[in-house]
């Protein structure tokens, strides 16, 4: 077989491996991944090199080759190691080409280091590997939010397709205040951002609460940024000494706080020149490079940054001005989502083998089960209505095959 055979096989498992790795590495270091992932390869290879019978007495190595493998060792090392943090902060299909610059450098290096010659023809090929690369890895700036005095009407087809790229997000809310923990007022931020993402077919995948702790609030915005989540947060951005949210992200994201320039303005025009008194003006000392996030009820703003969007704790406020950060960055264009359910009369360990066949058949539908008193669960459906109605046309039949009793969902 020639080494054109050999090499495809090396891509193919190249991109299996990105593909692999993007999934394993949900909620994993990913250095500790390295790691797992190294243990395999060494298990792998010995048992490979076993097979073929290619064993041989260390004694037959010489000095310069225990050298330089030592150090392409290193190199595979740190490569793996900065390949798998890479794949945990951007997506598989940006990281992957990045990664095969890998032949340019090869090139260059070749030339450099080992005296090797390449014609034009291949200097050409090398050049547009470069510009492969730049056409898979660069992408538009997301437009940059305006002050509720200025309109942007985007075209219907920018839209969709923004829409398309923004509800693979992971969403999660964030409520901060002392006194939500303690009791003394009750939360409503999850209620209304749950309907509100609903109503655009996004969905939370995570509610957190948080008193006002510095440390606690860095530690998670930083979590979130590594993650790529969106965080939709809530409260701290007031300027008494309590509120320490607009700190913390500006800590998280590695950045200095700044007074706004277009927040200044705002403010100057809402109260004048007159009372625009220093404590007012901290109401826009914003994380720098921060967008602003149009407040309808009295004007003074919230902020985003990489994904972070912190609004007042006020409902009144809050509410209307969260409607704007996913109307503007993440519309869902129509992705409406579906519940559905049928009551099953047996006990959930007779129902998990009917879970598991329907999760198989329709992984783009969330299967649920609520157990109820005297062996009765509620065996629910959630995504898309056709796929939602499919599934639960399946279950009816696997249903009747299990010989398990069921009706239709009684609320």
């Amino acid at each position: 077989m020639s080494w054109l055979f050999f090499a495809l096989l090396s891509a193919v498992f190249a991109a299996l491996t990105a593909i692999f790795a993007k999934i394993g590495l949900e909620g994993l270091d990913s250095d500790f991944a390295t790691f797992i992932r190294t243990v395999f390869i060494v298990g792998i290879v010995a048992l490979w090199v076993s097979f073929l019978g290619k064993w041989q007495s260390p004694a037959t190595v010489g000095g310069r080759q225990w050298l330089f493998l030592a150090l392409s060792a290193t190199a595979t090392g740190l490569s793996w190691l900065f390949y798998f943090k890479a794949l945990q902060l951007g997506q598989a299909a940006h990281v992957a080409p990045v990664d095969k610059l890998s032949v340019v450098f090869v090139a260059f290096f070749a030339v450099a280091f080992l005296g090797e010659r390449l014609s034009a023809r291949e200097w050409f090929g090398i050049a547009l590997i470069v510009c492969g690369v730049v056409c898979l890895t660069l992408k538009p700036s997301a437009p940059a939010p305006v002050s509720s005095s200025v309109q942007v009407e985007l075209p219907r087809r920018f839209l969709r397709l923004r829409s398309k790229v923004m509800t693979s997000k992971r969403f999660q809310l964030l409520v901060i205040g002392n006194e939500i923990l303690s009791g003394r007022r009750q939360d409503v931020h999850f209620a209304n951002t749950r309907a509100a993402c609903e109503a655009r077919g996004l969905r939370l995948a995570a509610a957190h609460f948080l008193g006002d702790d510095a440390a606690a609030l860095v530690a998670h915005y930083r979590r979130a940024l590594e993650a790529g989540e969106v965080v939709l947060s809530f409260g701290g951005i007031g300027a008494t000494p309590d509120d320490r949210t607009r700190q913390a992200v500006a800590e998280a994201c590695g950045v200095p706080l700044e007074f706004h320039p277009e927040g200044e303005a705002l403010l100057l025009a809402k109260y004048g020149a007159a009372d625009f008194t220093p404590a007012r003006r901290e109401l826009i000392h914003f994380p720098q490079g921060a967008s602003l996030i149009p407040n309808p009820v009295n004007g003074i703003p919230g902020f985003s940054l990489r994904g972070i969007h912190c609004v007042p704790g006020f409902p009144q406020m809050a509410q209307p001005m969260m409607d704007w950060v996913l109307d503007t960055f993440y519309r869902a264009d129509g992705r409406a989502r579906h519940y559905a359910a049928l009551d099953v009369f047996a006990p959930e360990s007779q129902l998990a083998p009917v879970m598991c066949e329907l999760e198989a058949r329709f992984p783009q539908v969330a299967v649920s089960s609520l157990p109820k008193l005297h062996f009765e669960s509620e065996l629910g459906f959630d995504g898309e209505p056709a796929a939602v109605e499919s599934a639960l046309a399946a279950a009816r039949e696997l249903l009747d095959a299990a010989q398990l009793k069921w009706q239709a969902h009684s609320a």
